[in-house]
């Protein structure tokens, strides 16, 4: 049995007492502390594997050992927003989730799990507002922001880290609400970038025209002569909608601005235009379909 106490002491709160082949879920302190308690015998047919990390000091001020309300995931499990009306959250804005990739050089794909909603004229209600951030600080890169108004989905239906970490925020709306949950998976796939130095080129997906491999993450750096922009043109596009996504990017890296994000069947071809000589363009999909993919040819402007 491993057991697990909220404090530097055996004495201190339990948070947790787990024996047997089922894995528990995340446990969170309210400090800096935690003691835990391994068995004292040695058996080597029995283990135990565990990890932890530290949460951004800022957030150590509001009340984050509060059941249903935020945690940490390594690898891969699942979050859920707070259910406010139906447990003791309501005093709390603000809830956050720290999800970190199953290996230091891995991203993360968080995806909607759908479900039936249920409301009524007479009891009406809203979800808790979602913002999703790269990295552990509300400083980082912005992935989704329900309260964009520029963002053309709003039901987005599974959302991209750029590094290994990544933060969501759920909070509180107007009025009553109900809880969602999201799937959190390490990808498993993560290619290195790809360099294409010259004034003209090509892009395709992975085994194009074959259908590309699930759970990945592949991306393509084009670079041409100074003072040259670029021209992409897309030839085919063929990926699952609202799951597997073609981003493109004004620069060198996934921190450049954005200049597309698509997904599904389109009909081409259709262009994207630089404002400089460097592009960025990465391609993402999740474990589930997979299609033909993408072709498209790069050139000067």
């Amino acid at each position: 049995m491993i057991v697990v106490y909220d404090g530097p002491y055996s004495t201190s709160p339990l948070l947790l007492s787990q024996s047997g082949s089922t894995k528990p879920s995340s446990i969170r302190s309210s400090s800096n502390n935690l003691y835990v308690e391994f068995p004292s015998y040695y058996d080597n047919s029995y283990g135990v594997s565990v990890s932890y990390t530290s949460t951004p000091k800022f957030l150590m001020q509001a009340n984050l050992s509060i059941t249903g309300c935020g945690g940490y995931v390594y690898g891969d499990g699942s979050v859920s927003s707070p259910d406010y009306g139906f447990n003791n959250i309501n005093d709390l804005d603000e809830c956050f989730w720290f999800l970190e990739a199953g290996q230091s050089d891995g991203v993360i794909f968080v995806k909607r799990n759908h479900f039936p909603i249920f409301g009524s004229l007479k009891f009406p209600f809203e979800l808790p507002i979602m913002t999703v951030y790269d990295g552990w600080n509300t400083s980082g890169q912005v992935l989704y922001d329900e309260l964009d108004s520029s963002k053309a989905d709003q039901a987005k239906s599974i959302i991209y880290s750029v590094s290994h970490k990544m933060m969501i925020r759920f909070t509180r709306p107007k009025r009553y609400c109900r809880s969602r949950n999201w799937s959190v998976t390490t990808l498993t796939e993560v290619s290195t970038t790809e360099n294409l130095v010259g004034m003209t080129g090509s892009i395709k997906s992975p085994n194009y025209p074959a259908a590309y491999p699930d759970s990945s993450d592949f991306r393509w750096k084009i670079l041409t002569e100074p003072g040259t922009s670029i021209r992409l043109l897309f030839a085919l596009f063929e990926t699952q909608e609202k799951f597997d996504y073609v981003f493109v990017y004004d620069g060198p890296t996934v921190n450049s601005p954005l200049l597309l994000e698509k997904s599904g069947l389109s009909s081409t071809p259709f262009a994207v235009n630089s404002s400089s000589n460097e592009m960025l363009v990465r391609f993402t999909s999740d474990e589930n379909i997979t299609l033909p993919g993408f072709l498209a040819v790069y050139s000067t402007v």
